[in-house]
């Protein structure tokens, strides 16, 4: 067994201490490396505060987006002098002498989030409100191309794709080129067979094959809203269509076809009274993690083009105006 050798006071208290040890190599290892520590001080500072400063300036940049797109909803809701209000809820303190002036306001603050904050979440909701307002004021051409963009742009993840195609359709259907309606409306049918407004889509379809005098299609179009929608409130108008054309024995021609149903029912004029308002709904504002509000613009709830010229002289356009929506589709026949 080894015995441990004793020491005296003074033999222990000369021995190195680990601690002052260390501190003494740490010193040492300072004074050599004080310009290489002030550097790496300084860096850590330079990045703290480059990341402080891009979370300021998104958090700014949500903030100013958000303000100009509420801005733009106000205009897009505003009054018109002499016609029917939106809900108290959507309007804001501004009034505008036509429905025109106040799209075209509502396009000029739109086009600001889409130039000046395109990173932004509301920067979808600004292009397809965008879009709507060119359609509200009868610039069909317009219409088409920005809804394009917003399917394209937005092409995976778009809230609206289905309904920026819907709309295109009707933009196209109130330029009478019922080809590209029905290209447009069929798609979105066969497509999207979770549209809560398809019943509305194969309405247009049927409208849309008759002008073409596509007989068979616009029947099988009105046949799906009368199958597959036995709850819609466009039921009784698509069967009114189907009964239209059926066979009468005392007018059919050779083939056993009704002579009579040949034609298209031509669609009954929308007076002022009864066309449907501009929609009121709005996309989804941004909030925080979306765009701020998450409401539709009304494209899919009715269109109906809202042209100056027809608000101002009381005529009814001689065009089909198309309509969108559960609500306002009879008006067309």
């Amino acid at each position: 067994m080894q015995i441990k050798k004793k020491l005296t006071r003074k033999q222990f208290l000369a021995q190195d201490d680990e601690v002052m040890s260390f501190m003494k190599k740490a010193t040492i290892w300072v004074k050599k490396n004080a310009s290489l520590i002030v550097f790496g001080v300084i860096g850590v500072g330079v990045v703290v505060a480059a990341v402080w400063g891009y979370r300021y300036k998104k958090e700014s940049d949500f903030t100013n987006a958000s303000r100009l797109l509420s801005e733009a909803r106000m205009e897009y809701n505003a009054k018109v002098k002499g016609e029917a209000s939106a809900p108290d809820d959507l309007q804001g303190a501004k009034s505008y002498k036509s429905k025109k002036d106040k799209y075209t306001a509502a396009i000029s603050t739109l086009d600001q989030v889409l130039q000046l904050y395109p990173s932004q979440s509301g920067a979808e909701d600004a292009l397809f409100l965008k879009a709507e307002s060119y359609y509200n004021m009868g610039e069909y051409d317009k219409a088409i191309l920005t809804y394009k963009q917003y399917i394209e742009k937005y092409n995976t993840k778009g809230a609206y794709k289905a309904q920026a195609l819907a709309s295109i359709g009707y933009s196209y259907e109130a330029k009478e080129n019922y080809q590209e309606a029905a290209r447009s409306f069929q798609k979105v049918v066969d497509d999207y067979q979770d549209y809560l407004l398809r019943d509305s889509v194969f309405m247009e379809l049927g409208r849309c094959y008759e002008q073409l005098k596509d007989w068979e299609k616009a029947k099988d179009a009105y046949q799906k809203v009368a199958v597959n929608f036995p709850d819609s409130p466009l039921l009784k108008d698509a069967q009114s269509k189907l009964d239209a054309m059926k066979p009468n024995p005392a007018t059919a021609d050779s083939t056993g076809r009704d002579s009579g149903a040949a034609k298209a029912p031509e669609a009954a004029p929308v007076s002022e009274t009864n066309k449907s308002p501009e929609s009121n709904s709005q996309p989804p504002a941004v909030t925080g993690q979306t765009p701020e509000t998450s409401q539709a613009p009304s494209a899919a709830t009715g269109k109906v083009p809202e042209t100056d010229k027809a608000s101002e002289t009381g005529k009814t356009p001689e065009t089909s105006t198309p309509v969108q929506g559960q609500g306002n589709a009879s008006e067309k026949n």
